[in-house]
């Protein structure tokens, strides 16, 4: 499960590097083959009985519908999904991991009773034509209109385009609160992390740090993480959203202590070295979201949900809601 959050991190990145709505369809659905055939009719033991139709792009058949056609040949969702599973199984995975983080989020979101409101919806639809009005300007040239952007850019009307940006931004604004208040009602851990690739390294790190070294400032050196560029600082997790042995150790950790070398598979089949830091712990409050609103909502205006936090709080809930994914993926 862990390939699953690695790999919806490094989607999530790239796609809050873009401002894009990151992939959260549903998983490739598997099923019947894509049907071949041609123009000219249809061959039966190698005997042409008469012309069949052409097909439709978008007509559905057991739910398993054409996307697009060449020659009478049918290129159905089932084919590209199956495709995409096998040529791109990291991004598969990540958008499996996005849509059941996301059906997980409508979860708890009525569960707690949080809606996004319209309001905010309105303001964002505003910001949006805004803006999309901006970008025809840029791209096409004054004068060009939204309509014929949004047509020649993404082949929709601006209605169906607009329309999946807000569903996109409803779906953010859950999540961020309902991973900060789960955040809020959890026992943490405020970890700084040294991550390095081979045990001479890692040999050394610990040498440094054992004569007194800043740990800060020998991650920023040595460590591989992407946490080096602060320090090694990682956002406060709770224990599930460690490796087992990680977690485990860090646990028994009192604040300030480290650890010594630790081996770990990184989640893609690798073994690397990591040494541990515990700086804080934060116990979890039995708080509910309307007592908890405005801390949060000002913790979001400082500083917004990021795709590590997304992701150790995937790790915690595909725990809770034991999230299965079949083995040949």
């Amino acid at each position: 499960m862990r390939l699953l959050a690695i790999s919806l991190l490094l989607v999530l990145t790239a796609c809050q590097a873009s401002r894009h709505r990151p992939p959260h369809a549903a998983a490739p659905v598997g099923g019947a083959q894509a049907r071949a055939g041609g123009n000219g009719g249809t061959t039966t033991g190698g005997e042409t009985v008469g012309p069949g139709p052409t097909p439709v792009p978008g007509s559905a058949s057991s739910g398993d519908p054409v996307l697009a056609t060449y020659e009478g040949r049918e290129i159905r969702a089932s084919e590209l999904g199956q495709w995409f599973l096998k040529t791109y199984r990291r991004e598969a995975l990540a958008a499996l991991s996005k849509l059941i983080g996301l059906e997980i989020v409508q979860r708890e979101a009525d569960r707690i009773g949080l809606q996004c409101s319209e309001e905010h919806l309105t303001g964002k639809r505003k910001e949006v034509l805004d803006r999309l009005g901006r970008d025809a300007a840029v791209v096409y040239g004054i004068g060009t209109t939204v309509e014929r952007y949004v047509a020649l850019r993404y082949q929709q009307s601006v209605e169906t385009h607009v329309r999946t940006l807000l569903e996109s931004e409803r779906q953010r604004w859950l999540f961020s609160r309902v991973i900060r208040l789960h955040a809020l009602q959890t026992d943490r851990l405020e970890l700084s992390m040294i991550v390095v690739s081979d045990r001479a390294t890692a040999d050394e790190v610990k040498s440094r740090l054992d004569q007194g070294a800043d740990f800060g400032r020998v991650a920023e050196r040595y460590s591989t993480h992407e946490s080096k560029k602060h320090g090694g600082r990682l956002p406060a997790l709770p224990k599930e959203a460690l490796s087992p042995a990680v977690g485990r150790r860090a646990s028994e950790l009192s604040e300030g202590e480290r650890t010594g070398i630790l081996e770990v598979d990184d989640g893609r089949g690798h073994r690397q070295f990591e040494i541990i830091q515990l700086r804080k712990r934060l116990p979890g409050r039995s708080v509910t979201w309307d007592q908890a609103r405005g801390e949060i909502e000002a913790g979001l205006r400082e500083a917004p949900v990021d795709a590590a936090e997304w992701t150790a709080w995937y790790l915690r809930l595909e725990r809770l809601y034991k999230v299965q994914v079949a083995g040949n993926l």
